[in-house]
């Protein structure tokens, strides 16, 4: 078996609550300076001790009212993948948090991916239990409050022989699809496995997505699911650079396209894909290099991954290659699709986006910076979005205070216009202690973001909330 230090954690993570279930009061209307957050004091979501030990890496789903969290936790001497919920939007959780993998305190359990529908929840993470990493899975399908017994391996080679790692995962309601990066064969490849009834079956032999017959390496796998259709980007070697391709299965994942595509038109300096799909419609975004330091492209399909554009585009609206531009993270609804990045034009990193309301046939001709502190001055990591209903909801985390913060911004109309002034989530003293990977779900009416925290040690989950309404710009 291995350990991992917090250092290499870190590394890991970049490679894209309440103590005791404790509650806290409603949100209320802004009436503090305008750093001070919306909802009051966060909620620590790992029920040990206050930095007892590391808990990090927390993801998020939300559905309504029910928020979903899960991470991995150190504090049975392994990393294992934990779990805790809110169904009343965030007032109050879990009194004990839950662990999902079933070997207690016998193995380093990795990077848990996680999609919900309603009340189901799918897990999938990355596990040594048996030497090499295998891909391990577990469900609830009544909200978190009961999982699997025993949790189940996807990739089907004999357990241990093989590296398989990273996880992604995508789910409409009970088709569930998971890929990962493998080395059985003596190169690194896309695979996946599928459920069409919500975790209970899966295909008894698991299936390559990439299509290169050859040795090379093919790694990071992004999924998006709709209906029956799901959809894979990944970044791939095989012509000697990196590129990113993409692949589709319109059976839940079972069979693939024969042939994949890759979706940068030019140059081999591609990484960092992020992915996002509607009813017909599935995007691609990434960082690129071809024009020197890096940039944001974009590639799009109007026909369920059939065909792409020819021709990538750039969202970043600098002179190309001219600075860093890096990370993007993207949602979509509808017709619309919505792009935030970090990106270093103005000297240290800011947050930008771009945007698109007809499918990615037209961007908007300049991007736009997202932050109320002053550009170029601070570091700004870990940019995400997400969307609901043409109100978008964006997060990053910058140390504007000295240590790290999460902020939060929103857009009421699509990205036309953005707060005035910027959302500080996390309560305790601004720069007191590191803030980081803060992710963000849109609701009805409010924001949920998570993120960990070394305020007390190595490392915290936490959450927080704000009313979207009462932060109209």
């Amino acid at each position: 078996m291995w350990r991992i230090g917090p250092f290499l954690l870190l590394a890991a993570a970049a490679g894209l609550l309440g103590c005791g279930g404790g509650g806290s009061a409603p949100p209320a209307p802004p009436t503090g300076p305008a750093d001070e957050p919306v909802f009051g004091p966060d909620v620590r979501l790992n029920t040990d001790g206050p930095g007892f030990e590391l808990s990090q890496v927390p993801q998020i789903c939300c559905e309504g009212e029910r928020i979903y969290v899960v991470w991995y936790d150190r504090r049975g001497g392994f990393l294992d993948v934990y779990f805790n919920r809110s169904l009343d939007s965030g007032t109050t959780w879990l009194e004990r948090d839950m662990r999902l993998d079933t070997p207690a305190g016998t193995s380093t359990s990795l990077i848990p991916r996680m999609c919900c529908a309603g009340p189901a929840i799918y897990v999938a993470w990355y596990d040594d239990r048996d030497g090499k990493t295998d891909i391990y899975f577990n469900r609830s399908l009544d909200s978190g409050t009961t999982w699997l017994a025993t949790d189940v391996r996807l990739d089907t080679d004999d357990a241990g022989s093989g590296q398989s790692r990273e996880p992604a995962i995508c789910c409409d309601g009970s088709n569930v699809c998971v890929a990962w990066f493998d080395d059985r064969d003596g190169s690194w490849d896309i695979r996946a496995n599928r459920s069409l009834d919500g975790g209970t079956t899966w295909l008894a032999d698991d299936v390559r997505v990439d299509r290169e017959p050859g040795a090379t390496r093919a790694e990071l796998p992004r999924l998006c699911c709709h209906g029956n259709v799901v959809y894979a980007a990944w970044v791939d070697e095989r012509r000697g650079g990196r590129d990113v391709y993409a692949n589709r299965s319109l059976d839940g994942g079972a069979l693939w396209g024969a042939d994949d595509t890759r979706l940068n038109t030019l140059g081999l300096q591609a990484s960092a894909p992020a992915i996002a799909c509607t009813a017909t419609r599935v995007y691609v975004a990434w960082h690129d290099a071809r024009s020197g330091l890096r940039d944001i492209h974009c590639n799009v399909s109007a026909d369920e991954g059939a065909t792409w554009l020819a021709s990538d585009v750039r969202l970043d609206s600098d002179i190309a290659g001219a600075a860093q531009s890096l990370a993007p993270a993207l949602c979509a609804e509808d017709d619309a699709v919505y792009v935030v990045w970090r990106d270093q034009r103005n000297g240290d990193d800011d947050v930008y986006f771009n945007r698109s309301l007809d499918g990615g046939s037209s961007w908007l001709a300049d991007d736009r910076r997202i932050g109320d502190d002053f550009p170029g001055v601070n570091t700004a990591f870990d940019p995400g979005i997400s969307c609901r209903s043409g109100r978008l909801c964006a997060t990053w985390r910058d140390d504007r205070n000295g240590r790290f913060d999460v902020f939060l911004s929103l857009s009421p109309d699509a990205g036309a216009t953005w707060l005035a002034a910027d959302v500080r989530m996390d309560t305790d003293e601004p720069g007191s202690g590191h803030s980081i990977s803060p992710l963000v779900c849109c609701a009805p009416g409010r924001a949920f973001v998570v993120w960990y925290d070394q305020r007390d040690g190595p490392g915290d989950v936490y959450f927080n909330r704000v009313d979207t309404a009462a932060l109209n710009p």
